[in-house]
């Protein structure tokens, strides 16, 4: 799997350079989230990656790797939606200004 690395410059200050390395995965995970700016959450995300590849990753995979970039201030945790059936609330998130500037950056290489 090809590996992006994407050099974000955070409060306008080049000595506060951040160094992110983005894989495939991680960008339809930002892509997903991305076109959903309500808010998504992580068996969505799921879904669309489903939907747009054929294949389908794990919830375990797709979430964890939300964790992650939610770690390094690319997605932000926007709230929770009710569950299906009356489940369990669903926690949903959505892109940051850092986020956004990430998969545009990735997406430009």
């Amino acid at each position: 799997m090809r590996t992006t690395i994407v050099s974000l410059f955070q409060l306008f200050n080049s000595d506060k350079a951040t160094t992110i390395a983005l894989n495939g995965r991680d960008i339809a995970i930002l892509e997903a989230v991305r076109l959903n700016p309500a808010g998504i959450c992580a068996a969505d995300v799921v879904t669309l990656i489903e939907n747009e590849t054929g294949k389908e990753p794990r919830l375990a995979t797709v979430y964890n790797a939300i964790l992650d970039m939610e770690r390094k201030g690319l997605i932000k945790a926007a709230g929770t939606s009710a569950g299906a059936n009356g489940g369990r609330p669903r926690r949903l998130y959505q892109l940051t200004p850092t986020g956004m500037l990430a998969l545009r950056l990735g997406e430009q290489i």
